[in-house]
């Protein structure tokens, strides 16, 4: 029910994931991996660093009445270098992804995206400004009570 949870959620009803490859980093209860799984997309992993939250995403799946299958993996994004993904969910707040957001350019495969949310209003130019410097270009954006979301894809000049 949070903002930025919503807010990727009307990222996620945008694309046709039918198909695509979804990593959800920092998953929490799992939500968002299943929304993707049940958008249709082929693949999707979920990676926590906390335990806690990768059991809780595997029992959210599974309370689903389809089988929903996200591989739920519990330690770093670091450990998902070798896969390409289509589209790269990040709720979370800038200081939690701060620190990877440089490896999401290489993540992506050739026209994937990253949708990040858990942003204030008052974020956006230094997110838009992390993600010029690791090579990625904003294209949507959006706003609920105070909280945005950014898609950014790689940018062609890169």
């Amino acid at each position: 029910t949070h903002e930025s949870t919503q807010l990727v959620m009307m990222h996620l009803e945008d694309f046709e994931c039918d198909g695509l490859a979804v990593l959800d980093i920092g998953t929490g209860s799992g939500v968002l991996a299943v929304a993707a799984d049940l958008l249709g997309a082929a693949t999707v992993v979920a990676v926590d660093t906390d335990r806690v939250a990768a059991w809780e995403a595997r029992a959210t799946a599974a309370r689903q009445s389809w089988h929903c299958r996200p591989l739920v993996v519990a330690g770093s994004v670091e450990c998902l270098d070798l896969v390409r993904y289509d589209l790269v969910l990040c709720n979370m707040i800038l200081t939690e992804f701060g620190p990877f957001l440089g490896r999401l350019p290489g993540m992506l495969a050739p026209g994937g995206s990253v949708v990040l949310s858990g942003l204030l209003d008052c974020e956006r130019g230094t997110v838009e400004t992390m993600l010029e410097e690791c090579g990625m270009t904003t294209v949507d954006s959006r706003e609920l009570r105070g909280w945005i979301s950014l898609r950014a894809v790689v940018a062609e000049t890169r």
